[in-house]
């Protein structure tokens, strides 16, 4: 488990430094390409769900005919919707060793990325309130 964390997390900051690396507004289109010899979705999905939370870059088509779309769900953890525009590849359904592939377009030069998660949402906007009012009434 140690080596796979290590994995993906290494990933992660190759991804990273790749889409850093791409120029959004060149001739290519700032496309970036990330693949991986594994089936395993913390190299995966993972791995791209945080790209895309971390950095101005959104899910394409791959132009790939077969293959299985990649999870937007597995096992309790959602991922971004248009994972299902990555490919997965099995050994027992396409003959081929396991692999993804999944294809980002950056759209900015901006450091942030897409992350829903970082605004705050209603509910903690409300809970924030009542912190500050509890910390006021705490220190009268």
């Amino acid at each position: 488990e140690k080596d796979i964390q290590r994995c993906f997390t290494a990933q992660r900051q190759i991804l990273l430094n790749a889409i850093d690396a791409v120029n959004e507004s060149s001739a290519t289109g700032g496309y970036i390409v990330y693949s991986t010899c594994s089936i395993l979705v913390e190299e995966n999905e993972a791995v791209v769900q945080y790209a895309l939370n971390n950095r101005p870059v959104k899910l394409v088509e791959t132009g790939l005919e077969f293959g299985v779309e990649g999870f937007s769900n597995f096992k309790g953890t959602s991922f971004h919707p248009f994972m299902k525009y990555c490919r997965r590849y099995y050994p027992h359904l396409h003959n081929l060793d396991g692999f993804f592939v999944a294809k980002l377009k950056k759209y900015s030069t901006k450091q942030g990325g897409n992350k829903k998660e970082s605004e705050p949402t209603a509910e903690k906007k409300k809970k924030n309130k009542e912190d500050d009012s509890n910390a006021s009434i705490a220190d009268d």
